[in-house]
């Protein structure tokens, strides 16, 4: 203030002096004027400080009073045009594709691909989107209670709901992408899911990252991606703790209809209409997603709209948007925005427009599956384009590869060398065992005297039967499937006996995979008999192994017999993973 009453003195200079002479450099100026006839006293200093004061709450209280003029005029204005909001994230060059002898090894491209982003963007005519405004609203799994949850310290932008609003239709839309997503995060190489968006852009605004919020913007720009180009520049963040607050804050929640009973750390809840929910039940609502009928991802995003739009009809009906900016100040380190004041303002003064049964609810939508070691969306690129054609009226292009086929392709090519690998170890090992196995007597055969270098006797027939004791009938079951043509090292047909003597083998009963597996034979004697189901699943797995390509079904064929053969063998069975999250990604995510 004291720099203010200095400015003042030197305008004070300026004033009529107590001579008559008017304002002006001492000795200047034009003829004074007669004096008149009761000269006028100096206003004091003080009097001075009190009509500047008042002057300048004047000049403020008249532009506060312009300020709300205008967003009640046009709120929306306090936004830029979408078109101005087009500044392209860091170019990330084409994710390489990992080739078959390598899990994720980047295969060498005849030509450099162009970042789909970049391409867009390049491509997108804009001027039609001057009216339309998107709003990233970001819910991340962060709260004190989880900051020490079985040692995690990353969090993910688990609820990624994008508002829409166009200022010329009036129209609200909430467009839902789902956190398990499989998608490209701009500017960073790898495998994500894109909750995970957060993280590779810095995550949740902590001492340890100087409480960036760099991560809001990684996930805005995930989101554009999503979008097929259009831009999403404004951004809530919450995390748990800002949910309860906000809920409790406006007085819980009342006459909610929940569709399933369920319960969530020892609080359960039952179906039907609520009188009253507070801001722990909403929490817990918006986060289960196991143990009920309505599982999974997909169906925790239909339900957060749901929510998002009874808290807004709550806030309306009992005229609270005028305190939205002073109420969302007050979640301090729960809340994060990069709108100002003027534009939270603005979008309270839009919203007394807005019927809540007119808020369009949508979803990228997909199908779940189990995909590079983690449940994953994998987005129906068909149904992406016409969503974003319905609410924005612009055609984007399918990304061919983040279709289903695409991604699980991909897979495949990922899997391959390393279930080649991991399967011939455990061949190894079974062979091992069963040439060691043939090179035993079989028990009950009888031997007949021949010279060493004699052929071995052919198996008896039923006409000729052997000499010695009467060998047990025949089993009337059909035989066991007949294996590929192999001699063990230990040829099974006819086997030496100790004492250089060659064996002959008498009819056996075998196992054929339908009945019981006979009992053990004592030992030295042996246990896994030609024909029978040991050597028929090892035929079958090598012959497997030896035509084995990237192909989903041939794939999971293998790794079940596989460990089949281990469980027979008591050989361990074998890890599957393909480690590609910390070798060939640039950020670990822990996807929990």
């Amino acid at each position: 203030m004291r720099s203010k009453i200095r400015m003042l003195d030197n305008v004070q200079m300026w004033m009529p002096d107590g001579c008559g002479n008017s304002g002006g450099l001492a000795g200047g100026g034009p003829e004074s004027p007669k004096p008149s006839s009761k000269p006028k006293k100096a206003w004091s200093t003080r009097k001075t400080v009190i009509v500047a004061i008042a002057g300048a709450l004047a000049l403020i209280l008249i532009g506060v009073a312009a300020w709300i003029w205008s967003i009640l005029n046009d709120p929306l204005a306090q936004f830029s045009n979408v078109a101005e909001q087009f500044t392209p994230p860091p170019s990330a060059a084409a994710e390489p594709e990992p080739n078959a002898d390598e899990p994720g090894e980047p295969e060498p491209d005849a030509t450099p691909t162009l970042d789909p982003y970049e391409v867009l963007l390049s491509q997108a005519d804009t001027g039609f989107l001057k009216d339309i405004v998107n709003i990233m609203l970001i819910g991340v799994d962060h709260s004190v209670e989880r900051e020490t949850w079985r040692g995690k310290k990353a969090f993910h932008a688990d609820v990624m709901i994008v508002l829409a609003i166009n200022k010329n239709t009036g129209e609200v839309n909430l467009i839902s992408l789902p956190r398990d997503t499989y998608a490209q995060i701009p500017g960073v190489k790898g495998i994500y899911k894109l909750n995970a968006s957060l993280d590779c852009g810095g995550g949740w605004p902590s001492e340890a990252n100087g409480y960036s919020t760099s991560g809001f913007d990684k996930v805005c720009e995930a989101a554009s991606w999503m979008l097929g180009g259009i831009p999403v520049k404004y951004y809530y963040a919450v995390d748990m703790n800002a949910v309860k607050g906000l809920v409790d804050a406006i007085g819980g929640v009342q006459n909610f209809d929940l569709e399933f009973d369920f319960t969530m750390q020892g609080r359960s809840y039952r179906k039907g209409v609520q009188p009253h929910m507070d801001g722990q039940a909403v929490l817990d609502y918006l986060r289960v997603r196991k143990g009920i009928a309505e599982a999974g991802d997909l169906n925790r995003i239909n339900r957060q709209k749901r929510m998002l739009v009874a808290i807004f009809d709550k806030i309306k009906k009992n005229g609270l948007l005028p305190s939205i900016p002073g109420l969302l100040e007050s979640f301090d380190g729960n809340l994060y925005t990069n709108t100002t004041l003027a534009q939270t303002a603005a979008l309270a003064a839009f919203a007394y427009n807005v019927d809540p049964d007119s808020i369009g609810m949508y979803s990228m939508g997909g199908r779940s599956q189990n995909i590079f070691n983690w449940n994953f969306v994998l987005t129906d690129q068909t149904a992406r384009v016409k969503l974003i054609k319905q609410i924005y009226g612009v055609d984007v292009e399918p990304y061919k590869d983040y279709t289903a086929a695409a991604a699980i392709a991909r897979w495949n090519r990922m899997q391959l060398p390393v279930v080649k690998k991991q399967a011939a170890a455990v061949l190894d090992k079974v062979k091992a065992i069963l040439d060691a196995d043939a090179a035993l007597p079989i028990e009950g055969a009888t031997p007949t005297p021949a010279p060493p270098s004699q052929t071995p006797a052919p198996p008896p027939s039923q006409s000729a039967p052997p000499s010695g004791p009467t060998p047990p009938p025949a089993e009337t079951t059909p035989p066991a499937e007949t294996p590929p043509a192999e001699t063990p090292s230990a040829a099974p047909e006819a086997q030496s006996g100790a004492s250089g003597a060659d064996v002959g083998i008498m009819p056996l009963r075998v196992n054929t995979g339908s009945m019981p597996r006979f009992a053990a034979a004592p030992t030295g004697y042996r246990k896994y008999l030609p024909g029978g189901r040991e050597w028929s699943l090892y035929y079958k797995a090598r012959d497997e192994l030896n035509n084995l390509t990237a192909d989903t079904q041939k794939i999971e064929r293998l790794k079940a017999d596989i460990e089949t053969l281990c469980s027979i063998f008591g050989i361990p069975k074998p890890s599957w993973r393909v480690n590609y999250e910390t070798t060939y990604n640039e950020i670990y995510v822990d996807f929990r």
